[in-house]
């Protein structure tokens, strides 16, 4: 379910690593956004700055994304470990504390994605190791961060089951994952 400044609907991700995408938003939108790799589709014309933010959420900043640039040979450089979260949530809670990199993407204005970031900050859990949360500057320089709340294991792996993007501080929207499914390959005409 999507919550965003539009309200709450449906929506469904299929996701094909590694960089396929296709995005069916229900309700008053009923759109599909898609991205195939290389190049984003929309049968609306050009793709909406609202469509554009789920993309790179998840085709650019998801745990599988940040793993397959980094296999691909990404360079990245430690920023430390043990760095404590604080704000207003953590308050009477106990410390949690993260490990953090730096993802120095060389070809992220290639990616065909509008806003495509050049470096990200990456936040890994210290205690289970999953990502936390990807932080990067954005063209227009806001600040940019995608959290990973709330881990499920489905099918072997582990899942978010939240995922919130929030620029320049203010939440843009909110997923919480009602459903994941691990098929066989899907056919490369729906991205």
């Amino acid at each position: 379910m999507l919550t965003d400044e539009r309200g709450q609907r449906a929506v469904e991700i299929v996701i094909q690593n590694p960089a396929s995408i296709r995005i069916s938003e229900s309700g008053s939108l009923n759109r599909v956004t898609s991205f195939n790799g290389t190049r984003v589709n929309t049968a609306a014309g050009p793709v909406a700055e609202d469509a554009a933010r789920l993309l790179l959420t998840f085709a650019t900043d998801s745990p599988e994304a940040i793993f397959q640039q980094l296999a691909a040979g990404e360079a990245y450089r430690t920023l430390g470990t043990r760095h404590r979260l604080v704000g207003p949530a953590s308050v009477g809670r106990p410390p949690e504390f993260v490990e953090l990199y730096q993802l120095l993407p060389r070809d992220a204005a290639k990616s065909g994605i509008p806003g495509a970031a050049r470096s990200k900050t990456v936040a890994f859990d210290e205690v289970s190791g999953l990502m936390r949360f990807v932080s990067y500057h954005n063209p227009f320089e806001a600040v940019v961060t995608t959290q990973y709340e709330d881990w499920k294991a489905e099918g072997g792996e582990m899942y978010p089951s939240v995922v919130r993007r929030l620029e320049g501080g203010r939440e843009v929207f909110r997923i919480v994952l009602q459903l994941i499914s691990i098929g066989a390959p899907v056919p490369n005409g729906i991205f």
